[in-house]
């Protein structure tokens, strides 16, 4: 063997034993970056569709429940409205209100309804807590949203909530012009006209959550032309719908005014300017109960 051929072995050998050049790391580190942009936001979006899916297993339950109250109760569903006026809400009781749960969901600090899931599963307090005993089923598993308690953040109770049409409030609350339009409350079931499209629960945006109920969108007499409940985009712009003939969905959003940011900060309802030609929320009214 030659001298020279001898020399290129050792040479090769101790480059080998050196391991790599800067140059190569730099290319490995810039190719596993690359890849881990592509592969994390895809990782999200299927961990997004579990919690999806988990959502729309919950309004499964809700919607079996409803389903059995109404079966249980001459085929009338319990109300969206507590029955008189504003110290329903501390004295709420079976014989005198029906809601399907009670509780109002805030941002307020040292309120107990945002962690009193008795609220949710007492039949005292709601409707449905003789069919669901479960308060996680009430629980959107990417809804993040806290309410400060003794000065200790907490997760609060409830994500969903129960379209006002099904249920006639009274008392004070029926001068409310956002309840007017909506079911007698006393209406059978079989009575409804668009079982299929009239939505039961639905998920609410968390800065819109307040009392058990949703409203979809109602045309006002007046300056305030047509306002709605916010409704919930966080897997990935879907929302989770649950309908009186019992099959659930998601709804994925098209307009971007539909799709809320998440301030922390109470929205009740749409700004005006989201009304006009946002085919998010001509579905959603048509979701509106019809006798």
């Amino acid at each position: 063997m030659s001298t020279s051929t001898t020399h290129n072995k050792v040479a090769g050998k101790r480059r080998l034993a050196a391991g790599f050049t800067l140059i190569e790391l730099l290319v490995v580190i810039a190719i596993i970056a690359v890849l881990a942009s592509l592969l994390v936001p895809a990782a999200g979006r299927a961990k997004e569709r579990a919690r999806l899916a988990q959502c729309l297993n919950n309004f499964r339950n809700l919607q079996q429940g409803w389903q059995m109250y109404a079966s249980d109760n001459a085929d009338i569903p319990f109300q969206a409205y507590a029955i008189g006026d504003e110290s329903f809400r501390l004295k709420l009781h079976r014989s005198t209100a029906w809601w399907w749960v009670s509780g109002v969901m805030s941002y307020e600090p040292d309120s107990i309804d945002n962690i009193n899931t008795l609220n949710l599963i007492n039949p005292e307090y709601a409707a449905l807590a003789d069919y669901i005993q479960n308060p996680a089923l009430y629980k959107c598993p990417s809804d993040h949203s806290t309410a400060l308690w003794r000065g200790i953040a907490h997760n609060r109770i409830r994500s969903y909530s129960y379209s006002a049409d099904w249920g006639l409030a009274t008392g004070q609350m029926a001068g409310n012009p956002l309840h007017q339009g909506v079911g007698t409350g006393s209406q059978k079931v079989y009575n409804v006209l668009n079982l299929s499209t009239a939505i039961t629960f639905i998920e609410q945006h968390e800065d819109s959550l307040g009392f058990a109920w949703f409203h979809l969108p109602i045309q006002l007499n007046g300056p305030a032309g047509f306002v709605a409940d916010i409704p919930a985009s966080r897997h990935d712009g879907n929302c989770a719908v649950a309908f009186a003939d019992g099959h659930v969905e998601r709804k994925k959003w098209i307009d971007p005014r539909t799709k809320v940011p998440v301030l922390g900060k109470t929205q009740q309802t749409f700004p005006r300017v989201a009304f006009l030609n946002n085919p998010d929320l001509s579905w959603l009214a048509a979701g509106r109960v019809r006798y």
